[in-house]
């Protein structure tokens, strides 16, 4: 582990003009949700021991948004509240941004001499619910122009910028389209299947849009013992795989990471799954063969799919969960992987990697 032998973390409280305080050297209990859906990311930090002058800034709604760095190597130094500018640089290789986002609520309490703040926020959540559009484009418009016009007023209303984008077709409609909604009915409308079949996501800002084949980078990160790995990554049954690892802000929702197949293990199945009549035609599909003997349905081993595991160990991001304590030992990321080049919709996994 001598790649990670420091852990770093901040935590900052932001007002509408990007100033606010940081809080570095607080007990903080965090988790953040991250997966490839429209759904905003969502976190909930507990903040412990904070002055009460700090809570009441915070309950009075002084700070609209919050954002979470963490890693190793960090923000230099670790004070108890500092005042951070607009324009503050918080970088470093193993160490930035985890999550950004919108406060939605937070509360305070008390237990014993110990007292607390929960936060809970999600990532672009004003412009998820509350963007509406009223506008026409005359026909022969064109699916980019319908991209076009719901980011710009996504821009000019919640200051979202551009993303990365599927190549869009070049068929021009015959007749002009109205639109009078939110926004997000209509990027529904724009990425469903059978053209894009892809995701939209508001994401640190922008407004980020993939499809299965996309990718954040085309580098992936080298995912074993000595970078953070814990455990052996699982092989789920029709969900690709499973992996924890150290907190990594390299690693990203749509990126790579490259695992040595070898380390992978499948995962086990439960004696009422084994036993269950009803589902042996999903588990077969899966990869699991289960025959009949004695009445009792007798698992018989893995038939390995070659989109399940990747032969070369590249596999490509679609979920992440991260967990962290900056006074306890969890430091962790939950992955849930899929081989690249394999287009089937994930499920969640039925068992997290321990």
């Amino acid at each position: 582990m001598s790649h990670f032998w420091r852990r770093r973390f901040e935590l900052l409280l932001l007002d509408n003009s990007g100033s606010g305080i940081a809080l570095s050297d607080f007990s903080v209990d965090f988790s953040v949700t991250w997966n490839q859906a429209k759904t905003p990311r969502i976190a909930k930090i507990k903040i412990y021991n904070l002055r009460r002058d700090t809570v009441s800034r915070l309950l009075l709604r002084e700070f609209s948004r919050v954002q979470i760095s963490a890693g190793y190597f960090g923000l230099e130094p670790d004070g108890q509240v500092h005042e951070v500018a607009a324009d503050e640089n918080n970088g470093s290789s193993r160490f930035g941004t985890i999550f950004s986002g919108d406060i939605r609520i937070a509360i305070e309490g008390r237990s014993g001499t110990e007292s607390w703040v929960t936060i809970q926020a999600l990532d672009g959540f004003e412009a998820y619910s509350y963007a509406r559009i009223s506008a026409t484009l005359a026909k022969g418009y064109t699916d980019e122009n319908v991209y076009d016009l719901l980011q710009k007023k996504l821009e000019q209303d919640y200051g979202i910028l551009r993303g990365k984008t599927p190549t869009f077709r070049t068929t021009k409609y015959p007749r002009g389209k109205t639109f009078n909604g939110t926004i997000a009915t209509y990027l529904d409308e724009l990425v469903a299947p059978p053209d894009y079949n892809a995701t939209w996501q508001f994401l640190d800002g922008r407004l980020e849009i993939f499809n299965d084949a996309m990718i954040v980078d085309e580098t992936a990160v080298e995912l074993n013992r000595e970078t953070g790995l814990i455990g052996s990554p699982l092989r789920t049954t029709g969900s690709g795989i499973t992996a924890k690892c150290l907190i990594n802000p390299a690693i990203r929702l749509n990126g790579l990471v490259h695992i040595n197949q070898a380390s992978i293990i499948t995962q086990e199945l439960s004696d009422d799954t084994l036993l269950s009549t009803d589902k042996k035609a999903e588990y077969q599909q899966s990869g699991v063969v289960l025959d009949k003997e004695n009445v009792n349905q007798v698992y018989r081993g893995i038939a390995t799919s070659p989109d399940a595991i990747a032969t070369d160990g590249i596999y490509i991001v679609r979920g992440i969960t991260y967990s962290g304590n900056t006074r306890g030992s969890e430091w962790y990321m939950n992955l849930m992987c899929q081989a690249r080049g394999d287009t089937s919709k994930l499920k969640p996994p039925s068992a997290k990697a321990k």
